[in-house]
């Protein structure tokens, strides 16, 4: 029996598995896009990328916001201006509509595609599942320049199921990265284990 927290057995995938808890409106979403860009810097001198899915709130206006900032920013970049982030979404807005849409452009090197942004609802989740296991095949077989695909929840305490379903899939995929972002205090997360 343990004694303390430290001798508990960690959770499986534990070391890809990473939580951003932050207050309301103090800069979630910018660490994010700092994040991505700096992954960008160095697969865009030649070495293998990062495939960025990010999951927003259940609302088309605020992944239209997420999206923007986040294709703004790399407009903006003198370094990664041609990198591009797809909108998957029912919204006019959106660049694409289907999941099938986006596996066609996240394949094609030419496209440059280094994430895409997608309201948190389980059917998405759904067709992101599919589009991991269809990279995942790529990956292995050397036919995508993808090395590891970061998984973005923000206010993942609301979206509890698609964390799991995450975490789930994370056990058949070595490539698959999971960050939760959340204003929620610690003393509120049910997670016993946690890499801040």
């Amino acid at each position: 029996m343990p004694r303390n927290n430290m001798d508990q057995e960690l959770p499986p995938n534990i070391e890809r598995q990473f939580l951003l808890c932050m207050p309301e409106q103090s800069g979630k979403t910018r660490k994010m896009i700092n994040k991505i860009m700096d992954t960008l810097i160095p697969s865009f001198e030649g070495s293998s990328s990062e495939l960025n899915l990010i999951f927003c709130a259940n609302s088309i206006l605020i992944t239209n916001q997420t999206h923007n900032r986040v294709q703004n920013t790399l407009e903006f970049s003198k370094i990664v201006n041609d990198r591009k982030i797809l909108h998957l979404s029912s919204s006019k807005k959106a660049n694409i509509s289907d999941i099938y849409e986006a596996y066609f452009y996240i394949t094609d090197i030419n496209n440059k595609v280094c994430g895409i942004t997608m309201c948190a609802n389980i059917v998405r989740w759904n067709h992101t599942e599919e589009l991991i296991n269809r990279l995942s095949k790529d990956i292995d077989a050397g036919r995508v320049n993808i090395n590891r695909i970061n998984t973005w929840i923000d206010e993942s305490d609301k979206y509890d199921h698609i964390v799991q379903k995450v975490m789930e899939k994370q056990n058949e995929c070595p490539y698959l990265y999971l960050y939760k972002m959340t204003a929620t205090p610690f003393s509120k997360i049910q997670d016993s284990h946690v890499n801040v």
